[in-house]
């Protein structure tokens, strides 16, 4: 998500991940939702995704309760990451190895769809 501050997912998301007390946490973040509802960190995940494209990537994710995972094209960018959204084809590059992942266009928004790995990283 562009506007999205955080990666976030939901606390049933990435079952065999457990949830670890981050620094959000600690500090008691809350994120304001769309309606201008606040909701609590729950804490945080860290995982190994792997893309359609077979790329890998380490990832941390925020834990609150949304419905579907946010991925943060400004964190992505501050590590290293170009974020390209274009008709002809969407996509993430990083820019240290010139790998790319392939973002996905239902229509209403982009999706980067990633497998998880056994164990976290």
């Amino acid at each position: 998500d562009s506007g999205a501050s955080e990666t976030v997912i939901g606390p049933d998301m990435i079952r065999n991940v457990a949830i670890r007390q981050g620094d959000q946490f600690q500090r008691g973040v809350q994120y304001e939702i769309a309606p201008g509802d606040l909701i609590p960190n729950l804490g945080e995940k860290s995982f190994v995704g792997v893309s359609e494209d077979f790329v890998t990537r380490g990832l941390t994710a925020q834990v609150a309760e949304v419905n579907q995972g946010l991925l943060s094209v400004r964190k992505m960018m501050q590590c290293g990451h170009q974020i390209v959204f274009d008709s002809d084809g969407s996509y993430i590059y990083d820019k240290q190895n010139g790998e790319y992942m392939q973002l996905q266009d239902n229509g209403s928004m982009f999706l980067l769809k990633l497998w998880c790995r056994k164990r976290g990283f």
